[in-house]
Parts: C-alpha cells; structure tokens; sequence
C-alpha cells in the first residue's frame, strides 16, 4: 500500500487530467477513481477516434485504432525505459503484463 501522501498525488493527477476535459467527476481519494472515471477519461481524450461502442460491437476499423493507440504507447514506453537506462537511471521492476517482466529506470 502506498503512503497517503503518495495517494493524494495520484488523485491531484486524476483531478488535472478530468480538469482538462468538460468531466463534472471529482475525487477525494483514489478508490474514488473507478471505471466512471476512466471511461470519462478514455472517451473525452480519445474522442471520435475509437468510441467504446464501436469496440465492443465488433467494428473492427475501432479495433484496429484501438490497438494502434496501444501499439504507440507501449512503443513510447520503451522508448522512455531505454532512455532511462542509458542516462544511468536507478532499475527498478516494473511489469507491461504479469507475464513479461520488465524493468523501469528511475533518474537519481
């Protein structure tokens, strides 16, 4: 479990990124952050380019996109994890799934 100062950061971040958007949703503390909230986030962010729906249908040009939003990301992540570790960052474990475990580095 993570300190409560540690968790009030993460729901800072959380309140930032609704902020950003017309979401009228809030947190107080970080259980608060449920599947409301990332739908909020995911549809306002992301926009008309993958409307949930569509996924859950079967529209397979929204499956497509969606997993090119993933591809990028996770593309994007090693990228930073590479660049983290070349720059003589602090390894730590860090996991994409529970099956492939990977490390992140941490700036001194």
């Amino acid at each position: 479990m993570g300190t409560q100062e540690g968790e009030r950061d993460w729901v800072d971040v959380a309140n930032d990124l609704l902020s950003k958007y017309p979401i009228k949703l809030r947190l107080r503390k970080l259980t608060d952050c449920d599947a409301n909230v990332f739908t909020a986030l995911y549809e306002n962010i992301l926009g008309e380019k993958v409307p949930g729906e569509n996924v859950v249908s079967g529209d397979k040009e929204s499956i497509t996109n969606l997993l090119e939003i993933f591809d990028g990301l996770l593309e994007y992540l090693k990228e930073e994890i590479s660049e983290e570790s070349q720059n003589g960052g602090k390894q730590i474990p860090f996991s994409f799934n529970s099956l492939t475990p990977k490390y992140v580095f941490l700036s001194n």
